[in-house]
């Protein structure tokens, strides 16, 4: 069994200079790889974000997608946005050589009240994880209208080929 830690044990915001935290002090962690949190302001530098972290020795074989794709999702207005910058976290998730990439299909504010909305992308969202090469798996969220374990039941039945990340199902 893989033993992965979050960057997030040691980054908690989207500092300009995250990815040098990243390569400081991954070598110090007893883990099997990292999991990289994808931040916001890396869409302006994302192949040079991409060199650094793999010029480290690190292991990064998951990508946990920037937060705010799934609140793109949730309203008809920025849904292609959110596919746009899915599909950047895709690239760079190739560039890292990483294998899963994790998605909050859902978020605030809309949460889970208009999940029709976030589920009618994720058929894009599946072929393009496939596309780069990659495994999608959907967080389990916490919701504000159902629960977790009704909606990945929804997004397993509107496409089976979703994985889950089942962090918030206990």
């Amino acid at each position: 069994m893989q033993v992965l830690c979050s960057m997030r044990a040691f980054t908690c915001t989207s500092d300009p200079l995250s990815h040098e935290a990243i390569v400081r002090y991954g070598p110090t962690l007893d883990a099997d790889g990292l999991e990289v949190i994808f931040y916001p302001r890396w869409y302006q530098d994302i192949q040079r974000v991409a060199r650094f972290l793999r010029s480290s020795a690190l292991v990064f074989p998951v990508l946990h997608a920037e937060k705010s794709i799934g609140d793109c999702f949730g309203c008809s207005d920025t849904g292609q946005m959110g596919v746009q910058r899915f599909e950047q976290n895709c690239l760079f998730a190739q560039l890292l050589g990483v294998r899963t990439v994790v998605l909050h299909l859902w978020g605030m504010p809309f949460s889970d009240r208009q999940l029709e909305l976030n589920l009618r992308l994720l058929p894009r969202c599946l072929d393009l994880a496939e596309q780069y090469g990659l495994v999608l798996a959907i967080e389990t969220i916490p919701c504000t209208y159902a629960d977790p374990l009704t909606n990945v039941k929804r997004v397993v039945d509107h496409d089976p080929r979703a994985a889950l990340a089942t962090e918030f199902l206990a």
